[in-house]
């Protein structure tokens, strides 16, 4: 005769809740097993960080494609600007040490689930190796979210807002400022509006060769007017497209508050991309049941909305509806996930 089903239940819970690792390990070894991990992680991080800065400028240049775009979108000179001396080099390191963490997070994360999965029962060390893969692809899809989509429609935006701001033409001065100014001021507005019979000057996308007849084109990548000196070499001038009056402002990105800011923006998505897993995490452990949590949908997208507004590092509305509206449809994946677990959990329990 077989065993009773209490006694099989009994074993199941069991080997779910038996520790991995039979070996018991004492306190020193437990602390040594420690340092020869973080050891090795720091090791392997050393090598990934050393390897980056090869092409850590390959870094800078696929972060700052997004901006580069816009502004040639929007007929501006396609550079961003440093304000201090060493200001590139600092980035450069930053960029180098953050390629290096990015590259060596997997051996990282391997060192640190050997210190801590000995310890962890079957069913934890499960939970962690299903759900931590989908963590980790939630934190991938919210980081290309930002740089694919939400990026290149908000630069998009700030740049053609920027350049929404038109100079204050003369005609708006009072007669007693046209007094102070005199005729210097009717020279001016005389150049600005006569259109002299000038040569239009091409726009290509390579350098034609030297000693031919186009000695002046404007490059149609960089928006720059560039010309042959006499002994062949080639100079260039920033240029930008002017629709009538020409802007107030000038759309000047500084380099590391823009890496800054698109670091900053890529890591809060990647956060935020993990609302699935913790509606998941509520509903499989009893915490807070999916009913409850549809029942209060409206409060929860109160609270997304909040969420949205506080970790999103500017204080515009835009980028804060780009974070909430994909946090609002995780959520409603999150509760399709977290009913499938409730379901799994109770066909366990019976």
């Amino acid at each position: 005769m077989g065993e009773p089903e209490e006694k099989q239940a009994i074993r199941r819970v069991e080997r779910l809740t038996e520790p991995a690792d039979e070996v018991r390990m004492s306190f020193g070894d437990h602390l040594e097993e420690l340092r020869r991990r973080v050891l090795y992680a720091v090791l392997g991080l050393a090598v990934t960080v050393a390897a980056s800065f090869w092409f850590a400028e390959n870094v800078v240049a696929f972060l700052c494609q997004p901006l580069l775009v816009a502004l040639r979108m929007a007929g501006e000179p396609a550079r961003l600007y440093q304000e201090k001396v060493p200001q590139l080099f600092v980035n450069y390191m930053e960029m180098a040490l953050l390629a290096g963490v990015i590259l060596g997070s997997p051996w990282i994360i391997y060192q640190f689930w050997q210190f801590i999965g000995a310890g962890l029962y079957q069913r934890e060390r499960r939970f962690v190796k299903h759900y931590g893969a989908f963590s980790l692809g939630l934190f991938l899809t919210g980081a290309a979210f930002v740089y694919f989509l939400a990026m290149p429609f908000a630069l998009k935006y700030f740049v053609e807002f920027s350049r929404g701001f038109k100079a204050p033409e003369a005609k708006y001065l009072t007669p007693i400022q046209r007094g102070i100014y005199g005729e210097e001021l009717k020279g001016f507005e005389k150049a600005a509006t006569s259109q002299p019979d000038a040569p239009l000057i091409p726009r290509l996308a390579e350098a034609p060769p030297a000693r031919q007849p186009t000695p002046m084109w404007i490059d149609a990548d960089t928006n720059e007017v560039r010309f042959y000196d006499p002994d062949g070499h080639v100079w260039a001038l920033t240029a930008k497209k002017i629709e009538g009056r020409e802007s107030l402002v000038a759309p000047w990105f500084n380099l590391d508050e823009y890496l800054s800011f698109m670091i900053s923006m890529m890591l809060v998505f990647g956060v935020g991309f993990q609302m699935p897993l913790v509606i998941l995490f509520l509903a499989a452990s009893g915490l807070v049941p999916t009913a409850t949590l549809r029942k209060r949908r409206r409060i929860v997208i109160l609270l997304i909305t909040i969420a949205a507004a506080v970790i999103t590092p500017t204080p515009d509305a835009l980028s804060m509806c780009m974070l909430a509206l994909p946090m609002w449809g995780l959520f409603e994946l999150g509760l399709l996930l977290g009913a499938r677990a409730e379901r799994k959990r109770a066909a366990e329990a019976e």
